[in-house]
C-alpha cells in the first residue's frame, strides 16, 4: 500500500474580504472575541467569500496567462511551466512537516543508537594481482563479490580508470559502466549493480591524448560468474560515487539529525528533509558541467561543508548519509523530461523501507519496494530547470 496524505484547505478558502478582515481585526485589537468570531463565520462572510474567490481566479487568470505567452515569446517556456506550481504553493502543504520541511517526530525526546556502520573493505584472499609494470602496478579483489562489490588498487604516474562490465565485453554493451580509480595506491570500491551474471573488471591506464579524445589502455583484467547474497548489498556500503568511512563528516552529520528518529521510515523523512533545507544547488558548476563530457565525481563530505553542489552532489550526499543507517539507497544516473519536449542529464536516489510508508513532497515511499527521492528538486532556491529538468518522465541510465 502507498501511504497517501490528505492536504489542508487552501488557504484562500478562509481568507476574509478586506473589508471583513478589516472590521475583524478592529474587534480583536479590542479583545471584543465573539464579534470577531461571529463576523469571521458570518453567512455574509461565507457569500462575500465565494465572490472574492471568483473575482480572483479570473484575476490571476488573465495575469498568469498575459505572464506565459510573454515568456514564451522569449524562449522561457520552462520558467512560465514552472510558474503555476510556485504560484499555488500556498494551497497546498504536506502533513507532518513544519515551515522549516522537516517532518515532526513521533517521539522527540527517543535517543536512536545508531546501528553498526558497514563499510566495504579490501580482504585478498581472492584477488587477481598484483600485476606490475615498472612504475605501474594493479591488483583486484573479488573476495567480497558475493556481497554486491569489489575492490581495486592502483599504483601509476598517470590516471587510471575502471570499467565493469556484465555480459559480453565490448565497448557496445549498454550494462558497461566506468568508473575512476585513484592512481595513488589507495582502494576503491566498486558496486555489482547488475544482478547475477558473468562479469569483467579491468584496470585501464592512461597513455596519452589523441584526436578524439584521452587514451587509456588495459593493464588488468578479472573475470567472475557472480551470484548476489543480497540484491541490497551493493547499496548498503560506500563505492566511488558514494563514497564515505568512518571519519566521513557527512556519516557524523547523519547520527545527529536521526538520533531522536525511532523508525527507518523517520530516518529516510530528517535526512531528506535536512539536504533539501540545508544544501543549495550550485547554479555555477552546474553551468560549467552542463553539456559537457566530465570525469566529475561527487565528495559527500565536501558537499556538506560547501552546503552546495549540483544533482550528482545532492544524490552522493542523500545515498551517503542514508546508507550509514542502514537504509539501502541507490544513486541514480539519468535523464527528466526538461519540460520544453527535451531531456537533461540528472542524478537522483532510490530507496528501500521495509514494510513501512513514507510521505513527504510530492513523494511516497512505497513500503517494500524502491521508491525514488529527488532532494535537488526539494531544495529550495533560484530557478534552476534548465540544470535539471522538470521532474517528469525520469529514465535511469546508471545505478551506483
Amino acid at each position: 500500500m502507498v501511504a497517501t496524505v490528505q492536504q489542508p484547505p487552501c488557504l484562500f478558502g478562509r481568507a476574509p474580504t478586506a473589508g471583513f478582515a478589516a472590521t475583524a481585526a478592529v474587534f480583536t485589537f479590542r479583545n471584543e472575541w465573539p464579534q470577531a468570531i461571529e463576523l469571521a463565520f458570518s453567512p455574509a462572510q461565507r457569500y462575500h467569500d465565494i465572490v472574492y474567490l471568483f473575482i480572483l481566479w479570473l484575476l490571476l487568470r488573465s495575469v498568469l496567462s498575459a505572464v506565459i505567452n510573454r515568456l514564451a515569446k522569449t524562449g522561457r517556456r520552462i520558467v512560465a511551466a514552472m510558474l503555476l506550481p510556485v504560484l499555488f504553493a500556498a494551497c497546498s502543504s504536506t502533513e507532518g512537516f513544519t515551515p522549516e520541511g522537516a517532518p515532526t517526530l513521533a517521539d522527540p525526546a527517543y535517543q536512536r543508537t545508531p546501528p553498526p556502520l558497514v563499510l566495504a573493505e579490501y580482504v585478498g584472499t581472492n584477488q587477481v594481482g598484483p600485476e606490475v609494470d615498472g612504475d605501474r602496478s594493479a591488483l583486484i579483489d573479488m573476495t567480497n563479490i558475493s556481497q554486491g562489490y569489489i575492490a581495486a588498487q592502483c599504483s601509476a604516474p598517470t590516471k587510471a580508470k575502471m570499467i565493469v562490465i556484465k555480459g559480453e565485453n565490448s565497448m557496445d554493451n549498454p550494462e558497461r559502466d566506468q568508473y575512476g580509480l585513484s592512481n595513488d595506491g589507495s582502494f576503491d570500491f566498486y558496486p555489482i549493480t547488475r544482478g547475477d551474471g558473468q562479469y569483467t573488471f579491468i584496470v585501464m591506464i592512461f597513455v596519452g591524448d589523441t584526436p578524439t579524445g584521452p587514451a587509456y589502455q588495459p593493464f588488468l583484467t578479472a573475470t567472475a560468474n557472480v551470484q548476489l547474497e543480497n540484491e541490497f548489498g551493493p547499496f548498503l556500503v560506500q563505492n566511488r560515487f558514494v563514497n564515505y568511512n568512518a571519519d566521513s563528516a557527512c556519516v557524523a552529520q547523519s547520527y545527529e539529525i536521526t538520533q531522536h528518529c525511532k523508525t527507518n521510515m523517520e530516518v529516510v523523512q530528517q535526512i531528506y528533509a535536512w539536504v533539501a533545507a540545508n544544501v543549495a544547488y550550485d547554479i555555477e558548476k552546474g553551468a560549467s558541467l552542463k553539456g559537457v563530457t566530465s570525469d566529475y565525481e561527487p565528495n559527500p563530505d565536501e558537499t556538506l561543508r560547501t552546503k552546495k553542489g549540483i544533482c550528482y552532489d545532492f544524490a552522493s550526499l542523500t545515498a551517503a548519509m542514508l546508507r550509514a543507517n542502514g537504509i539501502p539507497t541507490q544513486l541514480i544516473k539519468g535523464d527528466v523530461a526538461d519540460g520544453n519536449g527535451g531531456y537533461v542529464y540528472h542524478a537522483w536516489n532510490m530507496v528501500w523501507l521495509d514494510g513501512e510508508g513514507w510521505i513527504a513532497v510530492e513523494l511516497a515511499v512505497n513500503p517494500d519496494d524502491w521508491t525514488r527521492i529527488d532532494t535537488t528538486f526539494a531544495s529550495a532556491g533560484a530557478d534552476i530547470s534548465e540544470f535539471i529538468g522538470d521532474g517528469a518522465n525520469y529514465t535511469t541510465l546508471f545505478v551506483y
